[in-house]
């Protein structure tokens, strides 16, 4: 990504510009492909291996009338959004993920999220514990069939952004020392 003026950010030789869903913000489009060395091997055409049955994912568990499970991302869109007249910066997110038996997908993001849709329709989350309560994630309060679905939502993001003198500073700080200090703290993924 290139600057070209304080107004306009060039990525991919097009011009950035403001979404609807944040008046005034300048759109930083950072479209990523989780678990880049995971998903390598599709190159070659390879099957992934990112389900329970196989031992990649941990075992779902227990969740309302059915079962929470980890989800397999596929593909991930990140819309970032700051907003140097309001000094906010926010998030859309698409998650595109299979599942490969029904259930609620799991997924984890610290900063609360909103205007959740699963399929385009909305959607409910909450945050819930792991079974051995040590770790924390979100599960969609959707009962799911195996298949290929989408996750979107939108979300503030704070931690890591410093506004000032018409400018901002972001840096995505990342760190297996603290729980939850990954991709997680920023944007939605997977576990």
């Amino acid at each position: 990504m290139t600057e070209r003026s304080s107004s306009a950010l060039i990525d991919n030789g097009e011009p950035l510009r403001p979404r609807p869903w944040a008046p005034g913000g300048v759109r930083l489009c950072l479209v990523h492909v989780l678990m880049l060395v995971h998903l390598a091997p599709l190159a070659a055409g390879a099957t992934p291996a990112i389900t329970s049955a196989d031992g990649a994912a941990p075992p779902p568990f227990v969740y309302r009338d059915g079962w929470a499970r980890f989800i397999d991302v596929e593909a991930a869109e990140y819309a970032v959004v700051f907003d140097v007249a309001r000094e906010t910066a926010s998030a859309r997110s698409t998650l595109s993920f299979r599942l490969a038996e029904p259930g609620y997908p799991l997924f984890d993001l610290v900063p609360e999220p909103r205007e959740v849709e699963v399929d385009a329709a909305p959607a409910g989350q909450e945050l819930v514990l792991s079974p051995e309560r040590t770790l924390r994630m979100r599960a969609v309060n959707r009962l799911l069939l195996p298949g290929a679905h989408t996750l979107s939502m939108e979300h503030d993001i704070r931690e890591s952004v410093r506004f000032g003198a018409g400018r901002v500073s972001s840096f995505f700080r990342m760190s297996d020392l603290e729980d939850r200090f990954f991709l997680e703290r920023y944007l939605p993924s997977n576990l």
